[in-house]
């Protein structure tokens, strides 16, 4: 960011202000290599026609790549770094060259050194390492992997090992919030919370984090779907001052924007368990324990710090990329046997309509 500033005053001669402005450029640039990166991974399994076109039209319209293409903090390029050491993983676990690890474990460090919370890959690389190591069994392999770690773990802790010597700040240091905040919702039982599906949580689709509120969401699992789609500042009030058909059309769309997501996600857990056919079933296995540990990491968040936030979608935003790939490989097993299956239409559907309220909500919020 800073390069990008000094470029645009020193070399274009722009000011201050509107070199500020244009950091969105850089985050820009991030979410296209997301983009970029979910295509390279939905091929790697080999998805084709509508069993890729159906995963990557998700993850281009999914709002919170749009939102990371235009918030200025290091979530889109943690997960670019994320799913960039995941291509080379997969690539490593394929060819064995000493080239495809030092890449896996470059790109890894990388993630870990733009935010701590890219650690959650960690376990799909030793996933493939030691699948890797029990497939070959051999002195290289072995070593291989301790050339990984040598790259790894100095990259990725220098900085917080430098904050401990120097002032004794935890390598795994988190700021807290103040209890005394309205997204506060510690007052209630870590199981009570995760366990409530009432409807009033469901009034709106927003996110509704003031615990001064009857309907203040506190399941970790409804505050990610909410903010997957709307983020923790597009609200009922959001679009109050637009014009009326505008207004009435953004709501509905959010309604529908919402829902089709949530039934996108019923499907793509079910997909994850039935695209076991035989075909990179240790890639798939490595995706499902990714998908699990950012999973879990969601629910131990909110458990050490209960605030409404502590569950936001952008923590896990990896989840973008990996649930849509299972549908993909599941349509991809479905079109191998017939090209007119009534579940690959109903996704086509689905996935256009998702898309098309996706566009109207964020053209006009924009």
């Amino acid at each position: 960011s800073a390069i990008w500033i000094y470029i645009n005053e020193h070399i274009f001669l722009v000011g201050r202000e509107p070199a500020l402005e244009s950091l969105q450029t850089v985050t820009l640039f991030y979410s296209l290599c997301i983009i970029v990166s979910a295509y390279k991974i939905f091929r790697y399994f080999g998805l084709s026609k509508w069993s890729l076109y159906v995963p990557l039209i998700f993850v281009n319209f999914h709002p919170a790549i749009i939102r990371l293409a235009t918030t200025i903090n290091n979530d889109a390029l943690m997960v670019v770094f994320v799913l960039i050491s995941i291509i080379w993983a997969f690539r490593w676990y394929r060819d064995n060259t000493t080239k495809s690890l030092v890449m896996m474990a470059l790109f890894s460090s990388l993630g870990m050194m733009t935010k701590l919370s890219a650690i959650m890959v960690l376990p799909l690389i030793v996933c493939l390492l030691l699948a890797v190591l029990w497939r070959e069994r051999s002195k290289r392999v072995c070593t291989q992997i301790i050339l990984f770690f040598a790259i790894f773990l100095p990259m990725s802790f220098w900085f917080e090992v430098r904050n401990y010597i120097n002032w004794q700040v935890p390598i795994m240091y988190v700021q807290r919030m103040k209890e005394s905040d309205t997204s506060f919702i510690g007052n209630r039982s870590f199981l009570s919370r995760v366990s409530d599906f009432s409807p009033w949580q469901f009034r709106s689709v927003y996110l509704q984090n003031d615990n001064r509120l009857e309907n203040c969401d506190v399941n970790p699992l409804t505050i990610s779907l909410k903010t997957s789609m709307f983020g923790e500042f597009i609200r009922d009030f959001t679009f109050s001052k637009k014009a009326v058909l505008p207004k009435i059309g953004a709501e509905y769309a959010s309604v529908m924007l919402f829902w089709t997501n949530v039934l996108f996600s019923i499907i793509s857990f079910f997909c994850a368990f039935f695209a076991f056919d035989g075909k990179y079933t240790c890639e798939k296995l490595s995706l499902l324990i990714f998908a699990g540990v950012m999973f879990v990491a969601i629910y131990w968040q909110i458990y050490d710090q209960p605030f409404v936030c502590s569950a936001d979608f952008r923590y896990i935003a990896p989840m973008a990329v990996i649930s849509p790939l299972f549908v993909g490989v599941y349509l991809d097993n479905l079109q191998a046997h017939d090209h007119k299956h009534f579940f690959i239409n109903a996704m086509i559907f689905l996935i256009l309509l998702f898309s098309l309220c996706s566009t109207a909500v964020y053209w006009i919020v924009c």
